[in-house]
């Protein structure tokens, strides 16, 4: 019985250890656009759920791994979205650039009460 019992300890270790994952690390970003404030943008891990919110200056810390996904998400801006690699991580501070979402109305029409 006890033999039974460590040869299945024996072969589920070694799955045990090479199941684990890298650590997420903290990386640092910054949103930029064209002339326009970037505060408040969401910034949401959808890998495992964790968000993030710009300060003034668009700039923003989110727990994160290579092969996790980013959504980016404003109302002022287009959803963007980034799957992450190890180059990310290695710069200094990540840069990504935001679309302005544009909505143009084709006619107005006022009308009385």
């Amino acid at each position: 019985m006890k033999n039974k019992l460590i040869y299945i300890l024996l072969v589920l270790f070694p799955m045990l250890a090479f199941a684990q994952k890298d650590a997420r690390q903290l990386l640092r970003g910054q949103i930029v656009a064209d002339s326009i404030k970037v505060e408040n943008i969401t910034v949401l891990n959808t890998t495992s759920n964790i968000k993030a919110i710009t300060d003034d200056n668009g700039n923003f810390n989110i727990y994160a791994r290579p092969t996790d996904t980013l959504f980016f998400s404003s109302i002022t801006f287009r959803p963007a979205i980034l799957v992450l690699k190890k180059e990310h991580f290695e710069e200094t501070r990540l840069q990504i650039k935001m679309e302005i979402n544009v909505t143009v109305l084709d006619e107005v029409i006022i009308t009385p009460l």
